[in-house]
């Protein structure tokens, strides 16, 4: 294999010549072979359409671009073949797939491997290749082909006019790194792990959305009531509990009818927006504009509710907002709540689409929405519900957020490990002892390294007068983030910011069962008072974050002293900060107190705009910005 590499180095480096030089680099230990030199390839099978729906299962383009490892579940089409067929377009365990086709060239040559027993087929649209030679563990072939010095050259080498395509003949010539044979059993374990927590967090948002589907079932018709609250509902109208307002478009013959600071809504801005609220638009208008046409200017928290081709599909305004004439906006009377209608009307789009009507697309009229009717409690039971359905969906978000971090952290170990970039070899002695502390924290409870933690920031914090359960939690929000430490909480949206219930109870139960702290109730707020065993914390925190401690002591020196509301304000801005960055990429000081006041919580309200602005530089000057943050 090794007398290849000078030959192979040459074509590599005329394929990748866009290239960066770190980027074309791989280790001197890892051959570059031609894959034409390690598998035999063939095209799928053109399958009658008639013969779909039964039989033997059916691999696709689909299955190939979603999965880098594929299992028979994961395939739900099914086509009917002889045996002579399925015999010749079997897919055994070990086989990788390619997909030969896409609308666009990053999808073109994606590869899966598939790893099951039970025979399947595969389509026309897909290469197969079966491995000739040993060079590959088993395990790692999944990542070997999504390596980025692997999809750069196959990415080159797609061509096509209105499709980008890739056949065998190219697919041969691609050039593919072969680490050595114990370093692709590592580089796999170590991807395997991160895919495994990913597909744990999947499971769980797919349960928290079934939960929070069955909490609507029962809390919006009044099935199950939330504790204190009794009376019958009242069977309303839509006509009665909200204006109906309908949108339209200025001329866009006149440039003066355009690009103002009015946003304006089409359908498209609310099916391209992940989330139930609506920041901005693509698109803004004029007052000139505004008043030259018939749309009306919608106060902050109007419903915004499709009502041509997407029918039922909404949002809710974060700010004064007008829209095209593809809305049937809602604006909530007095005695309705804006976010318990939002979610009423998610249970009512089949309602709204029975009495749409048209020959082009279906539209519904302004008399159509007044007439559809909704049961309603009182307002307050409303807000409860509401609050309850919130908090679901910012625990959704919250476990969203993660998995997409996660992604992140997985597509950055491949950059990483599938380049030869960092090696995971056996270290030595030395190293073993330095990576100890680490490696035990990893193995050692979650939720015993989570109270180690939280018990040093007691330690220094408990005698502080203004030091209670409140800014604990801000605190402990701030050190994880700050010191980059992962300790299983998960944050939720609240009135006095980032807040994890869960979390903060199991860390009082752990500090009282291990005799370091005890929280106790005076007046309206907890403190934490020593008990017998008061720093015998401190071996384990030495231990398991000593790598940290240099930033977590500048991070409690800097907070010690400010009371409670101002660790409220930096811990806000911090995540909101943070949330806006993973969805935008950079974001202005405006922007970040728009999130805070008018897309967490009403309470945040009370603090005054010019606070928080003055928060964001005294947090720039003090580093205390997310990763990523200008």
């Amino acid at each position: 294999m090794s007398g290849t590499r000078p030959q192979a180095t040459r074509v590599l480096e005329e394929t990748l010549a866009d290239m960066s030089p770190a980027s074309r680099s791989v280790p001197k230990d890892w051959p570059l072979i031609p894959l034409s030199a390690l598998c035999s390839f063939a095209n799928g099978v053109n399958a009658d359409k008639q013969a779909y729906g039964k039989g033997v299962r059916f691999i696709n383009v689909l299955e190939v671009i979603t999965c880098s490892r594929l299992q028979a579940a994961d395939v739900p089409a099914r086509v009917l073949l002889s045996k002579v067929a399925c015999e010749t377009f079997e897919v055994r365990r070990g086989d990788i797939l390619f997909n030969r086709t896409s609308e666009t060239q990053e999808e073109v040559g994606l590869s899966a491997v598939y790893d099951d027993d039970e025979r399947v087929v595969f389509g026309g649209f897909v290469i197969r290749g079966r491995f000739t030679s040993d060079a590959f563990n088993r395990a790692y072939v999944g990542y070997a082909f999504r390596a980025p010095i692997v999809r750069l050259q196959i990415v080159a080498q797609g061509q096509g006019a209105i499709r980008a395509n890739i056949g065998q003949a190219s697919l041969g010539r691609v050039l593919v790194p072969v680490p050595p044979k114990p370093e692709q059993r590592a580089i796999a374990e170590a991807l395997s792990d991160v895919d495994g927590l990913l597909g744990a967090l999947e499971a769980l948002i797919a349960k928290k959305r079934v939960i929070k589907q069955a909490a609507m079932q029962q809390l919006l018709t009044g099935t199950t009531r939330l504790p204190g609250f009794s009376g019958e509902w009242e069977t309303k109208r839509l006509g009665q509990v909200a204006d109906i307002e309908s949108g339209a478009t200025p001329s866009t013959q006149l440039p003066a009818n355009w690009d103002g600071d009015i946003p304006w809504c089409t359908p498209t801005d609310i099916t391209g927006t992940p989330g139930k609220y609506l920041t901005s638009t693509e698109r803004r208008i004029t007052r000139q504009g505004l008043a030259s046409c018939a749309a009306n200017l919608l106060p902050r928290g109007a419903l915004l509710l499709c009502s041509r081709a997407t029918i039922g599909e909404l949002k809710i305004a974060t700010t004064a907002i007008c829209t095209n004439q593809g809305f049937k906006s809602l604006v909530c009377k007095p005695g309705t709540s804006n976010e318990f209608l939002y979610y009423m009307l998610l249970t009512l789009k089949s309602a709204l689409i029975e009495r749409s009507s048209g020959s082009t697309f279906l539209e519904i009229g302004k008399r159509d929405v007044a007439s559809v009717q909704a049961l309603f409690p009182s307002e307050e039971e409303q807000t409860a519900i509401a609050t309850v359905l919130c908090d679901m969906d910012a625990e959704i978000a919250a476990l969203k957020a993660r998995r997409d971090k996660t992604r992140a952290i997985k597509q950055g170990m491949m950059q990483q490990l599938l380049t030869g970039r960092v090696r995971l070899v056996k270290p030595s002695a030395k190293a073993k002892e330095e990576a100890m502390p680490q490696t035990r924290a990893r193995q050692a409870n979650v939720h015993f390294i989570r109270s180690v933690l939280a018990a040093e920031i007691i330690d220094q914090l408990h005698e502080q007068p203004t030091f209670g359960h409140v800014k604990f939690e801000k605190m402990m929000f701030l050190v994880e983030h700050l010191c980059e430490v992962e300790t299983g909480s998960t944050y939720h949206r609240k009135a006095a910011g980032p807040y994890d219930n869960r979390a903060l109870r199991s860390i009082d139960s752990q500090l009282r069962a291990q005799q370091w702290f005890d929280a106790r109730k005076k007046g309206k707020r907890y403190q934490y008072v020593p008990m017998q065993r008061r720093g015998g914390h401190k071996r384990y925190f030495d231990r398991y974050f000593s790598a940290i401690g240099e930033t977590f002591y500048r991070v409690i020196g800097a907070f010690k002293e400010l009371d409670t509301e101002r660790c409220e304000i930096v811990a806000t801005l911090f995540a909101a900060w943070s949330d806006l960055l993973r969805d935008r990429g950079s974001v202005s000081d405006e922007l970040i107190v728009n999130e805070v006041l008018n897309n967490w919580h009403e309470a945040k309200r009370r603090i005054p705009e010019e606070r928080w602005l003055k928060a964001l530089g005294w947090m720039r000057s003090q580093g205390f910005v997310p990763k990523g943050a200008t």
